[in-house]
């Protein structure tokens, strides 16, 4: 029942686009609180993490047709980058979805692109199986209660900010040209 509640728990962070707790700490809370398997408490994180995410950027898909219709040209011409770009961008995806950035506002954007969602949940999942290990594994080694430590870092100033700038360059990127102007025939 524990790994239930906990997947229920970790979903529902996961569909907070910003401002919500990362998962990881979601995930050693539970740890020390419910004394949970390590491996089966990463692999339940690791599955309702990228559920949740996955049904965040499906619900964003909903909201493009709020998006004004220059926004929309410009994430239509995102979208035409992508497909054109698909290896490159993969990797940079990868890359950004195994670090402990947040990423909610990765997946709203992804939404609103219409970026296909199986790649981005496979590198979501890989990534954040890996880091949830590792902090799992750190949390379960050192023996402590990180109730007080994980309290003082959430409240910082710091991670408030890096969430509204997250939000600010959602906001901001459909606003930026995207498209080439057309270029005049060469003479």
């Amino acid at each position: 029942m524990s790994y239930f509640v906990l997947m229920v728990i970790v979903f529902g962070v996961a569909l907070m686009p910003i401002f919500g707790p990362p998962v990881w700490i979601v995930l050693v809370v539970a740890k020390f609180r419910w004394d949970l398997d390590p491996f089966a408490l990463v692999a339940c994180g690791a599955i309702a993490a990228t559920a949740g995410r996955l049904t965040l950027a499906r619900v964003a898909r909903h909201f493009t047709h709020w998006v004004p219709r220059r926004a929309r040209e410009n994430l239509d011409a995102v979208h035409h980058f992508l497909e054109n770009h698909e290896k490159g961008i993969f990797a940079l995806v990868a890359l950004f979805v195994i670090s402990p950035l947040p990423s909610g506002q990765l997946f709203v954007a992804a939404g609103l692109v219409h970026v296909r969602l199986l790649p981005l949940g496979i590198a979501f999942f890989i990534g954040r199986a890996v880091s949830y290990a590792g902090y799992v594994t750190a949390a379960t080694v050192a023996e402590y209660q990180v109730g007080d430590v994980l309290a003082k870092a959430w409240g910082k100033p710091w991670m408030i900010a890096l969430q509204v700038i997250f939000a600010v360059i959602i906001l901001v990127l459909p606003l930026l040209p995207w498209r080439r102007p057309p270029q005049p025939p060469p003479s």
